[in-house]
């Protein structure tokens, strides 16, 4: 389970033959809910680890939550506009916005905040602030464990959610003021060389005189977009785990299961989830051609308005 992933239990009647799912619709009915299916909204990122932005969403189905004293709350499984439905997530109603266009200004300012602040603490401080003064000061609370308090004794969290273990007075301030420094000393480091294949060079300088000279547009939505791409890898990386996993066991011939390598392929989930939010930042900012901007623009306007 990616982090960010709430356990859920649908409220929907289509799983109704199971005594189990039936007891569970009657559980959900019983809930007030403020959306409806199939209605357009904006859902925050459930990913406690990363940006706290909006995105365009898409109410699949009902469910409930339990909240930590154990009651049931409203949850709704999600579907993020231009993903594929393996990104779908169950989330509670509170990281639900309607789409008026108030919270799409916000929308708007969280996502410019997330790509001015490189550095995470700030990055993290401003969205506070920005989320602190468009709910007139009333605290979002998000169904995250990294959200919950876990001791009194704790220190304040840092930006990255982590704490300080009880660092305290001068001491405590000047650690701080020196893992701040460091974190800032990172981020002006000089960019990594890349080594780009020969083919993939010659793409990127096709791609880059046709838009730029010809003004050509590539056809929207693509046939092969980055998220088939990214699910493709994860696809393949998991078979040649699992395959050579059950090749390894035939050739040992003593049954056992080395379980521990299976642990590589939720991590290479997370890791390509990371690097599908780090292409849905960057698309219009570095990734595009500025030819290509306005027209990016309009097509996403045209297609979720």
């Amino acid at each position: 389970m990616l982090q960010g992933d709430i356990p859920f239990i649908h409220g929907g009647e289509q799983h109704g033959n199971s005594p189990m799912a039936s007891g569970r619709s009657r559980e959900s009915r019983t809930l007030k809910y403020n959306f409806h299916l199939g209605e357009l909204v904006l859902c925050f990122e459930p990913d406690p680890t990363k940006a706290r932005v909006l995105y365009d969403a898409k109410i699949l189905d009902t469910a409930y939550v339990k909240d930590k004293s154990g009651r049931n709350m409203p949850a709704y499984r999600i579907h993020f506009q231009g993903w594929n439905s393996s990104w779908d997530r169950t989330v509670g109603e509170n990281y639900i916005l309607k789409g008026t266009e108030e919270n799409r200004s916000l929308m708007k300012q969280l996502a410019e905040t997330a790509k001015c602040y490189r550095n995470n603490k700030a990055r993290k401080n401003k969205i506070d602030d920005i989320l602190e003064k468009a709910f007139k000061h009333k605290p979002l609370s998000f169904d995250s464990s990294s959200d919950c308090e876990s001791s009194e004794e704790s220190s304040e969290p840092d930006g990255d959610g982590n704490r300080n273990n009880g660092r305290n007075g001068t001491n405590g301030n000047r650690d701080d003021d020196e893992d701040e420094n460091e974190e800032e000393s990172n981020d002006v480091e000089s960019g990594i060389e890349l080594t780009i294949p020969k083919v993939l060079r010659q793409k990127l300088e096709e791609d880059c005189y046709m838009i730029n000279k010809k003004k050509k547009f590539l056809r929207l939505p693509a046939e092969i977009n980055v998220v088939s791409v990214l699910e493709g890898y994860v696809k393949n990386f998991s078979v040649n785990v699992l395959y050579g996993l059950s090749d390894r066991c035939k050739q040992r011939g003593n049954g056992k299961n080395p379980a521990i390598n299976i642990k590589s392929i939720p991590i290479c989930r997370e890791v390509v989830d990371g690097i599908r939010v780090c292409f849905d930042f960057s698309l219009s900012t570095i990734l595009l051609y500025s030819f290509e901007k306005d027209h990016y623009s309009k097509y996403i306007s045209h297609r979720y308005r």
